[in-house]
């Protein structure tokens, strides 16, 4: 099946992968503060790749909306990576060979990423960076390293979190050269050359990327590096990742999945262990080797989380935060296929597939939920509107209290996958990008910034407040300038 039309072959599974969100066809979060205000910005918040990359693809700073076409580029870039990746490291034809790669989508977190019609370009062409990182093999010590650094600060540079993809990268190539046999010197010489690369690379992030681009003040959902008691922000930020992982992902069964294949992870990974000390001997350096390739699926477990572990504050409810999970699923799957082919047992691949198998129906479900979603909220907009119209624009805050109403659509899918409640994002609520919602959609009122103290409490002040109208969805309340729209259509008595 792996011919040179391979891909061709990626692109189209790519495709596949991210047509629910181009039907679906939503503005999602930051989307809607770029396509109606032209602001690039990522280079504040320490991403000056990602302000790079899309300053390119708009010919200029004002960026305006071209989807779908940064999602085309990132189906494309991901084509590419899974082409390399399948040439490099699993050097098979079939199309069990072919399926390898494609783990790196099975990771649910990721639709977040391809969600955003800015930032999923930025983030999937730092993964790009990524894996051309790890194509340099084929030339010398000199321009190996001067291709590799750039790139994996390119990487880091686009979207930090990204470090946890590459050190997951990593240690891929360090199993696919335990399982190819080589000479312990060339291992251990390739890893610390990784290493060396990685130092460099987070030096001159550190010391030069960052200090010259980061100009945000530090807020709770772009925190940095913590710098006080380390070992409780580990523990805090692991339980904090961790609860949500459950919540959103298979309850209270998902430390159990992750165990099982955690566990058939370090039963291949002893084996080829086991292999190279049958086929090179038990020197010291072999047996090193050997150890490192027993525990390193221990090592891919850590970088689900990875960096995330080391920040100021959990950014637990951010599912983009997640993408080491790519990572480690890509490692399952290679590893998996290694042994497979190894002993010869070419049905131990059907594990692998199991990711598959949940991740496409995920993102479908998904995508139907989205735009169900975003319907209902685009009429919601339209009769708040309709509702307000002998007012002008600008003229009140709008304040929200209860829940909207939620599709029924989105319901019954996330009733099946829960992490869809946080994946589709709601837009009537007390937090600035509503505001550019209802703006995108013809409402244009003012924003009650946090500082006003308008929206703590905002149920207090509906007794107050002079009743505009009812609806079947919210009851609207106005009292001065403040506008509440109360979904909870509370009764004052």
């Amino acid at each position: 099946m792996i011919k040179n039309n391979s891909f061709q072959q990626y692109f189209f599974a790519c495709l596949f992968f991210v047509l629910p969100i181009v039907i679906a066809n939503a503005y999602y979060i930051d989307d809607l503060g770029r396509a109606t205000s032209g602001y690039t910005g990522w280079g504040h918040d320490g991403r000056p790749m990602a302000d790079v990359i899309m300053i390119a693809l708009n010919l200029g700073k004002r960026l305006t909306d071209l989807a779908p076409l940064p999602l085309l580029i990132s189906a494309a870039l991901l084509a590419w990576c899974f082409d390399r990746f399948q040439r490099t490291f699993i050097r098979s034809r079939g199309l069990m060979a072919f399926l390898v790669p494609l783990a790196f989508l099975c990771n649910p977190f990721l639709v977040e990423v391809v969600s955003y019609r800015f930032d999923s370009l930025t983030i999937i062409a730092g993964v790009a960076f990524c894996f051309l990182s790890l194509m340099t093999g084929g030339y010398g010590r000199l321009k190996r390293n001067l291709l590799a650094v750039p790139a994996m600060l390119a990487a880091i540079a686009s979207y930090q979190i990204l470090l946890n993809v590459l050190i997951a990268l990593f240690l891929i190539e360090f199993i696919c050269q335990v399982a190819w046999s080589r000479p312990a010197s060339d291992i251990l010489k390739s890893a610390a050359e990784r290493l060396c690369q990685l130092a460099a690379t987070l030096g001159m992030y550190f010391f030069i990327v960052l200090p010259l681009s980061l100009h945000k003040q530090e807020v709770e959902n772009h925190p940095g590096v913590a710098t006080g008691n380390l070992l409780d922000t580990l523990i805090n930020n692991a339980h904090a990742y961790g609860g949500f992982m459950r919540a959103a992902l298979f309850g209270d069964a998902t430390p159990a999945i992750f165990a099982a294949f955690t566990a058939i992870m370090l039963l291949g990974a002893v084996y080829l262990a086991l292999c190279y000390l049958r086929a090179h001997g038990s020197g010291f350096a072999q047996w090193f080797i050997a150890l490192l390739c027993a525990i390193s699926p221990l090592a891919a477990v850590l970088v689900i989380l990875g960096a995330l572990l080391f920040l100021n504050n959990a950014i637990a409810t951010f599912s983009r935060a997640y993408i080491g999970l790519s990572g480690y699923l890509l490692y399952f799957s290679t590893l998996v296929y290694l042994v497979a082919k190894k002993t010869g047992l070419r049905h131990l691949n059907i594990v692998s597939l199991i990711p598959l198998l949940y991740a496409f129906p995920f993102i479908y479900s998904y995508g139907n939920a989205l735009r169900q979603q975003n319907i209902l909220d685009h009429d919601l907009v339209l009769s708040i509107k309709q509702n307000t119209v002998e007012y002008n624009e600008n003229e009140f805050y709008i304040v929200f209290n209860g829940d909207r109403r939620v599709s029924a659509v989105m319901q019954n899918s996330a009733k099946k996958y829960p992490l869809i409640n946080t994946l589709v994002v709601n837009y009537f609520a007390n937090w600035y990008f509503p505001f550019r919602y209802m703006q995108v959609n013809g409402l244009e009122q003012r924003y009650p910034l946090p500082g006003l103290g308008i929206t703590a409490n905002p149920r207090e002040t509906i007794c107050t407040s002079r009743l505009l109208t009812k609806t079947t969805d919210y009851n609207l309340y106005l009292k001065g300038d403040i506008l509440t729209v109360d979904f909870a259509r509370h009764e004052c008595r």
